[in-house]
């Protein structure tokens, strides 16, 4: 998903695939490294950005719809700017979020457990916060209305 096509995965000796899905199954993260470094990519020859937000239903449930959405790290209009997390929740949750702006938020938000800027680029999350299965988790709470319970 992160490069377009298989080619990559495809470029694992059977020692680094195996490596990769045996550090995966023992919790083992040098094993796993083995083949993940051949997957890591500078942002800019990305293709896709792997990315699932976990919403919650309501801001007192433990219950939570997962939406996947692929996401391009294209530039937005000027060219010194990537695709932000504001841009990626506003895109996604427009009720919640009706602009890029925390302000206008109406949602709380976190990935790996801190809720960083609405301002941070998304590759630079994925590159940095995503799972072993390559996934950057954003975890979208709503906030209860004023006066509710």
């Amino acid at each position: 998903m992160k490069h377009g096509d298989g080619a990559r995965v495809n470029s694992l000796s059977v020692l680094e695939f195996n490596g990769l899905w045996e550090g995966l199954k023992t919790v083992d993260y040098s094993l796993y490294w083995t083949g993940a470094t051949k997957l890591n990519v500078e942002h800019s020859s990305l293709k896709h950005l792997p990315v699932r937000i976990l919403l919650a239903h309501s801001s007192s449930t433990s219950l939570f719809a997962c939406i996947q959405e692929p996401l391009t790290p294209a530039k937005r209009d000027d060219a010194t700017s990537s695709l932000t997390l504001g841009d990626t929740l506003h895109t996604v949750l427009p009720s919640l979020f009706p602009s890029t702006s925390a302000d206008d938020a109406t949602a709380s938000w976190w990935v790996q457990g801190v809720s960083p800027s609405l301002d941070t680029p998304v590759w630079w999350l994925a590159e940095t916060a995503c799972h072993p299965d390559n996934f950057l988790y954003v975890t979208v709470r709503p906030r209860e209305a004023a006066g509710g319970g």
